[in-house]
């Protein structure tokens, strides 16, 4: 739901923004975003609550967000640079190895030397390919794929062990 309660689908909080002159690339755009304070929303109302998702208008006059706001906005200017860009909601490693929920972008390149996508982290503007060119492990701490979408397209992961 939205920051007014209303139910909205999450590819609705996804639109194609053109900076213009204000952000010259789109790493300019992922710092601009990474700049935005993070606050972490809690779901009111116990454990039925829906989350809450903010309009990129929100997150702006607000000066704050949660991870999905950051990544709503940042999909949004990447997809204003021509980029094919994706918010991608999953769990990635906290600080203890443990998989937690975040939302970050997903833009995809259609290269294989870094597995044909790059993840950028919107709180901290870093991006990474989805795959170590050494065949390692990579560089990123995102660990599962729950759904991708943006203002076109929504992908659910519907593997039996997620």
């Amino acid at each position: 739901e939205n920051e007014r309660g209303e139910s909205r689908p999450v590819c609705t909080f996804v639109a194609p923004l053109r900076a213009g002159r204000l952000l010259d690339s789109a790493r300019h755009a992922a710092r601009f975003v990474s700049l935005i304070p993070y606050e972490r929303s809690e779901p009111v109302g116990g454990a039925d609550a829906l989350e809450t998702w903010q309009s990129v208008h929100t997150l702006l006059a607000m000066r704050k967000g949660d991870t999905g706001d950051h990544a709503t906005l940042l999909c949004s200017l990447l997809l204003g640079f021509m980029l094919d860009a994706y918010v991608v909601a999953g769990t990635k490693l906290d600080s203890s190895g443990r998989e937690t929920y975040h939302v970050w972008v997903m833009t995809r390149t259609g290269s294989a030397k870094d597995g044909g996508a790059v993840f950028w982290e919107s709180l901290t503007g870093r991006c990474f390919p989805a795959r170590s060119s050494s065949g390692g492990r990579p560089a990123h701490k995102f660990c599962r794929v729950g759904c991708v979408f943006n203002h076109a397209r929504f992908y659910a992961n519907k593997q039996r062990n997620d």
